[in-house]
């Protein structure tokens, strides 16, 4: 017994002591220089900096046929662990000076070159990366002036990420010449960087290089990361499901449903069509085939009836589309060479998105008669997307944009716009909003699957058809009824209703299951069949879209 308790001991010694270390390795970065962290690894908050030793650095000048040259050492680099605005990082003090020149033979350059890998500490993970930095350039026409901080990592499931901080003029470059700050949310969140290439042990280069009577100052360069704790994904909703089937579809979808239950979407019937279709209060369908269109999509409902989506022409081009009170119209931005009219509120604000055609493509609101830009995450030399989704009756509008490495959301409620997305996963994409400000969407979690998702008051559920490999939410009403859409193993498509209450929820088979038959016959909108009954004093009744 003693012998064991000894053994116990000795082991739980060796134990600690070998974790000791460890533990002590990772100490709070201090104020110093490159050459303090080189070969080392030191935290910043939740932040774990892990420097490589491999260090490179120079600078080399021509005048006149004249060259010089000194050496660049990381004792010459001042290093700053830097916390501000919720992000962790380092900055590097560098003072490059380089020109101008005599004339137009001088040439001028620095170039730092050193390898690190950023990790978080238990418990974190890394959502954003962001480089920046602090430099001028002046050049004359046809003159060069460049100021590069330049950073490379690989995360695992986002894979390669480059941030590039610059100011560069150049003759032959396209782009705008000042880039100060380079910031990228990390598609999928990460505790950690395996570095940049392979074969390479540098992950970062500063450099500056400057030809003829141009100059430019690199005082600075800092690298931060947006740490966030990581946070388990959210927990099924409490919720009944019920499948929707259309008669002789082979793929349908529900888009939104309204404050009556009435259901708008789309089906695909056997010859490959896809048609819009809005459901009644007595179960039946109706379907909706914009004039002379290929296809029909129906999006969005208010609780007056009015429908809008989308159609596609024998072109090729998708129109925004508005069917009120029987009348189809087309509804397009001016200049618009691609619309989705998305969802309409009960005051007849429509959001949506178009494409200009060259540019960024634009979420917008239709009021009055007026189309508004919606522009959210605009990045000025790259591509920028913005999309409005969902409108509620107080004019709360659900979007998407793109971030630029990732699809994020947002909230714009009175021109305030909030970012939002589902914690410690990959891209959220939106799909409703109601009136209580209840939110319904998509997103992707760590492992590449598409879940749906409902928040309320900020408090993330899952939306999960049970048994289906993908689900996507993309509507709910005042009362909290979701549709949406599901895939299954078979590899089809189908349309869900999902209601408040304790039900099914996880692999559970589905309680219900409906199949909705097409409304009875109605007379055409506006033919003397539709209008006799009303010239004789009776109630107007239904009507179906002339086709």
């Amino acid at each position: 017994m003693h012998k064991l308790n000894h053994s116990i001991f000795y082991l739980a010694s060796m134990l600690l002591s070998c974790m000791l270390p460890a533990a002590a390795q990772v100490q709070p970065c201090q104020q110093g220089t490159l050459a303090d962290v080189l070969g080392t690894s030191c935290s910043v908050g939740s932040l774990v900096l892990n420097f490589r030793t491999p260090f490179t650095g120079g600078a080399d000048f021509i005048q006149d046929g004249v060259s010089s040259s000194f050496r660049i050492s990381p004792s010459d680099i001042g290093f700053i662990p830097v916390q501000v605005n919720g992000l962790s990082g380092y900055k590097l003090v560098l003072n490059f000076v380089t020109g101008p020149g005599t004339d137009s033979t001088f040439v001028g350059n620095h170039l730092v070159q050193f390898g690190y890998t950023p990790s978080s500490a238990p418990g974190f993970e890394i959502r954003a990366v962001q480089s920046q930095a602090e430099a001028t350039a002046q050049a004359p026409p046809q003159g060069t002036a460049i100021e590069d901080v330049l950073d490379f990592q690989v995360y695992p499931n986002t894979g390669f990420q480059a941030t590039d901080a610059f100011f560069a003029i150049d003759p032959s470059f396209t782009f705008p010449p000042e880039h100060l700050t380079d910031h990228f949310f990390l598609e999928v969140p990460s505790t950690l960087s395996t570095g940049g290439a392979s074969f390479d042990p540098l992950t970062t280069q500063i450099s500056d290089f400057v030809v003829g009577t141009g100059s430019g100052t690199l005082t600075s360069a800092t690298f931060l990361f947006q740490m966030e704790p990581i946070l388990p994904a959210p927990p099924e909703a409490p919720l009944t499901y019920t499948n929707i089937d259309i008669p002789g579809a082979s793929s349908s979808i529900a888009s939104n449903i309204n404050g009556s239950g009435q259901i708008v979407g789309a089906y695909v019937d056997s010859l490959g069509t896809e048609h819009a279709y809005v459901t009644d209060k007595r179960g039946g369908f109706t379907t909706i085939d914009f004039p002379g269109a290929v296809s029909t999509f129906g999006s969005g409902i208010n609780d007056g009836g009015d429908v809008v989506g989308s159609y596609k022409d024998t072109a090729g081009t998708t129109h925004g589309f508005l069917l009120s009170h029987g009348n189809l119209s087309t509804l397009d931005p001016p200049g618009s060479t691609f619309t989705i009219a998305f969802q309409i509120n009960d005051r007849g604000q429509i959001v949506g998105e178009y494409d200009p055609g060259t540019g960024p493509v634009h979420g917008f609101v239709f009021e009055n008669g007026t189309f508004t830009d919606i522009d959210q995450g605009v990045v000025p030399d790259g591509f920028s997307f913005t999309e409005a989704v969902g409108i509620n009756n107080r004019g709360e509008i659900a979007g998407d944009f793109f971030d630029p490495n990732m699809f994020r959301s947002f909230t714009d409620r009175s021109n305030v716009f909030q970012q939002f997305e589902v914690p410690s996963q990959a891209d959220t994409f939106m799909g409703g909003i109601n009136d209580r400000g209840d939110i319904v969407g998509i997103y992707i979690d760590t492992n590449f699957s598409f879940h749906g998702f409902l928040s309320t008051h900020g408090n993330f559920q899952n939306v999960d058809f049970p048994g289906a490999t993908t689900t996507f939410a993309l509507g709910i009403n005042a009362a909290g009824k979701i549709v949406g859409q599901y895939n299954n193993s078979d590899r089809v498509n189908h349309a869900f209703l999902a209601e408040p209450g304790a039900g099914n929820s996880g692999n559970a088979v589905p309680l219900k299951s409906t199949t909705i038959r097409p409304a009875p016959d109605k007379p055409i909108c506006g033919s003397a069949e539709l209008r006799q009954p009303a010239q004789s004093g009776l109630r107007a009744q239904p009507c179906k879209v002339h086709r």
